[in-house]
């Protein structure tokens, strides 16, 4: 099966990869990710095999037993110290992990050391908003100054990170930096789906997020493209 990706550069310590199908951009992006954010604490910060996530994680979630993860999101986000953490300790390398350092040597090669790396699906720019929040609050001190302390004046704080965990399945070191994002660009639909319409309850407080957001994200440029390439892992063709 074929695939194209593109990188590019919107800020200086800020890149995004896009992948023309949600299957292969969630492999690409699963290790780094889980490795970062997972709620499980045999994944987060540790090292594990594709294979061993792959078997828990369609337990876990899917009804028939498959690995839906490439469908279930849309987006990533991963700072490039969790990524030096997560290829330092994980030794397996499958053409999924190879690719993903391909990219990061395409960004090493550039000088740049210190970055945030987004993934999205070519064209989704309703996501690319979201993970733009993450990587403002990873690379500008100020933003995640003021985004932190609006987080913890929210009367529902408690609540948020509760839900973030249980139902998202996010580790409590990104509940900070999640909750900013979606105050700022607003709600998934899993947050109208649940038992009580957090959507409806948290849209009230959303404007002064909103307002943080929009003035930082003057700082980040219209993509700029480093690389694009076609690729075909089953292609045994010399």
């Amino acid at each position: 099966m074929k695939f194209e990706y593109k990188l590019s550069t919107v800020h200086s310590n800020i890149f995004v990869l896009e992948v023309d199908n949600l299957c292969d951009l969630g492999m690409i992006f699963v290790r780094a990710q889980e490795f970062y954010e997972s709620a499980n604490d045999k994944f987060h910060g540790k090292e594990f095999t594709l294979l061993s996530y792959m078997d828990w994680y369609s337990k876990e979630y899917s009804e028939h037993g498959g690995f839906t993860y490439g469908g279930d999101f849309h987006g990533f986000n991963v700072p490039s110290t969790a990524i030096k953490n997560c290829y330092t300790i994980n030794t397996e390398r499958t053409p999924y992990d190879e690719l993903f350092l391909n990219v990061c040597q395409t960004i090493a090669d550039l000088g740049v050391t210190r970055y945030y790396l987004l993934g999205v699906e070519h064209g989704d720019l309703a996501t690319l908003e979201h993970e733009f929040a993450h990587a403002l609050f990873f690379t500008d001190d100020k933003y995640r100054e003021t985004m932190t302390r609006l987080v913890t004046l929210l009367p529902f704080q408690a609540d948020f990170f509760s839900f973030l965990q249980n139902e998202f399945e996010y580790a409590k070191n990104v509940h900070i930096d999640e909750a900013q994002a979606y105050m700022a660009t607003g709600f998934s639909d899993d947050f109208s789906n649940a038992k009580e319409d957090r959507a409806k309850e948290y849209e009230p407080f959303t404007g002064p997020f909103k307002e943080v957001f929009q003035e930082w994200r003057k700082e980040i440029s219209s993509p700029q493209l480093l690389r694009v390439e076609t690729v075909d892992f089953f292609d045994n063709e010399s």
